[in-house]
C-alpha cells in the first residue's frame, strides 16, 4: 500500500482474534503472532481480510505482547481498516510506520562514516612506493 491513497473504512466485527504459537524447529523458543480475521465493506462490495499490517503480525517471543494485540482488537468488535482504493481486496487493521526502520539505519550511517574517518586519521600514512631511478657511472 505505499504511495497509494488510502480510504478509511470500518471492519467487523472481528471473526478471529487470538494469538497463534509458531515453532520454527524443536531447539527454538517458541513465537508468537496474533491474528485476526475480519470483513469489510467497499464501494458496496463485501471483502474479508486476514491482513493485520502491511508486514503482518510480527513474531514475539513472550505471549503477553501478542495478547496485548489480542486486546486491542477483541473478538466481536468493530474497528477502523484502511483499504486501498486501487485493490480493494487488501485492507489493514494498522498502518505500519516506516519512521522505526529510518531510525535505525539512517544515523547508522552517520556512525559508520565518522568510524571510517576515525580510523583514517589513525592509520599510517601508507610509504610513497613510486619507483627509485638508479643513476649508473657509466664511465
Amino acid at each position: 500500500m505505499d504511495d497509494v491513497a488510502i480510504e478509511v473504512g470500518l471492519a467487523g466485527p472481528l471473526e478471529r482474534s487470538e494469538v497463534a504459537e509458531h515453532r520454527l524447529g524443536g531447539t527454538v523458543p517458541p513465537q508468537y503472532k496474533f491474528s485476526a480475521l475480519y470483513r469489510y465493506e467497499f464501494n458496496g462490495q463485501d471483502y474479508e481480510s486476514d491482513r493485520f499490517a502491511l508486514r503482518g503480525s510480527m513474531p514475539r517471543s513472550e505471549p503477553s505482547a501478542a495478547e496485548e494485540l489480542m486486546q486491542q482488537y477483541p473478538l466481536g468488535s468493530r474497528q477502523q481498516c484502511w483499504v486501498n482504493p486501487q485493490q480493494p481486496q487488501m485492507a489493514l487493521l494498522q498502518l505500519d510506520s516506516r519512521a522505526a526502520g529510518y531510525s535505525l539505519w539512517f544515523p547508522g550511517l552517520f556512525f559508520i562514516g565518522g568510524l571510517g574517518m576515525i580510523i583514517g586519521a589513525w592509520k599510517k600514512p601508507a610509504p610513497n612506493k613510486s619507483p627509485k631511478t638508479a643513476i649508473a657511472d657509466v664511465s
